[in-house]
């Protein structure tokens, strides 16, 4: 699922059941860089990419977001006229292929809320939330709501 390309003012909506990306080469599940996404589901599955890629603001409901190899990036700058990106999902699992399950760039906003984040990686570092330094760390608007922070996989 791809939004971009357009004038900024797109406005997508969409009930599912599933979005899936099974390329073992790459490509994201999911990517939003302008105009609104709201996205209401059951399952969001990368196989070789991240789950998600938003850069516009979007809202998103759904039980289970997965990425094998990477996550969750999130790079929304409330200073360039985004809004905040609202993820609510059970569980949310990753990698260390983006440096942590969710990556937050510089100047992010965004909540995450009601989720179980989980990162498989069994190397050390194992990351759950990335936030990126520089120089617009002041800006960043981050809230966490209710969550599990999970790293490592049971032998």
């Amino acid at each position: 699922m791809h939004l971009s390309d357009g004038t900024g003012t797109q406005n997508l909506t969409l009930f599912f059941d599933e979005i899936q990306n099974l390329s073992k080469e790459g490509g994201n599940a999911v990517t939003a860089s302008e105009g609104i996404l709201n996205l209401n589901g059951r399952y969001i599955y990368a196989k070789g990419g991240m789950s998600m890629d938003l850069r516009a603001d979007a809202d998103i409901l759904v039980d289970e977001i997965i990425s094998k190899t990477k996550g969750i990036n999130i790079n929304n700058n409330p200073s360039s006229g985004n809004k905040k990106v609202i993820i609510d999902a059970n569980i949310i699992e990753g990698s260390n292929g983006n440096d942590g399950v969710i990556r937050s760039a510089t100047g992010s906003n965004y909540v995450v809320r009601n989720a179980k984040i989980k990162n498989t990686a069994t190397s050390s570092p194992s990351i759950g939330i990335y936030i990126e330094t520089g120089t617009n760390t002041l800006d960043q608007a981050i809230e966490l709501e209710n969550l599990n922070l999970v790293t490592g996989v049971e032998q």
